[in-house]
């Protein structure tokens, strides 16, 4: 009888993360080291400990070799991420030695320039993660000259991530990633469409200006205030 062959190690967790199944990640036999416990610790989005972990291995990698390895850099931006240190993140990502970590510093990139407000960055075009999705539609509400336009680039993303939902298209992006996707542009939809009198504390000093409509006025601050 041949053994039928085994799913590599590194398979097994994405899988179980994307699923998110608690118990079959934990259920898999990964050894004791500490990359196997940091990556529990970000699984379990404890950014803290993660924090210190990864610091420990970035002064050891310092000290013996004066280089970072990329597993450890992309660690390290995840941890400061889920501690909502943007700025800092912000500015290590324009180091070289995090800035060549992979295709995941795109991603950190684009999550840390939304949070911090600098719009001044051309997100990939074929790229429909979430923080790209994101980023590219609070990136057209703040460049819009007008509601209408405003609506429309907000209307295009939303466009994007249904076609993902309904199955029109293909990606491996976790349909619950999606949902919460959806769920940002329609609450940042919801703040455009907004009457003058639902949100009257947003207007300050737009009131009057006649320039634009009420929700237009209102959106001007919805990249800060409709995703935390």
């Amino acid at each position: 009888m041949i053994d039928p062959p085994k799913i590599p190690l590194q398979l097994q967790l994405s899988i179980y993360k994307n699923l998110d199944e608690p118990d079959s990640f934990y259920g898999v036999d990964r050894g004791s080291s500490i990359l196997s416990v940091v990556d529990r610790l970000d699984y379990e989005w404890d950014g803290v400990k993660s924090l210190l972990f990864r610091g420990a291995r970035l002064d050891s990698q310092m000290r013996r070799r004066n280089e970072i390895e990329a597993v450890d850099s992309r660690g390290t931006v995840k941890s400061l991420i889920m501690l909502n240190m943007n700025s800092v993140t912000h500015s290590l990502l324009s180091n070289d030695q995090f800035r060549d970590a992979g295709d995941d510093v795109v991603e950190s990139t684009l999550h840390t320039a939304r949070k911090l407000g600098q719009w001044d960055i051309k997100a990939p075009e074929v790229s429909h993660t979430e923080a790209s999705t994101l980023f590219k539609a609070f990136q057209g509400l703040h460049f819009a000259k007008s509601a209408a336009e405003a609506r429309e680039n907000l209307d295009r993303q939303l466009q994007i991530t249904m076609s993902f939902l309904s199955g029109k298209d293909i990606s491996s992006v976790p349909t619950k990633v999606r949902l919460r996707t959806l769920g940002a542009l329609t609450e940042a939809d919801d703040v455009i469409k907004a009457e003058r009198s639902e949100h009257p504390g947003y207007l300050g000093s737009y009131e009057g200006s006649g320039k634009m409509d009420a929700g237009w006025r209102i959106q001007r601050r919805a990249p800060t205030t409709v995703l935390s």
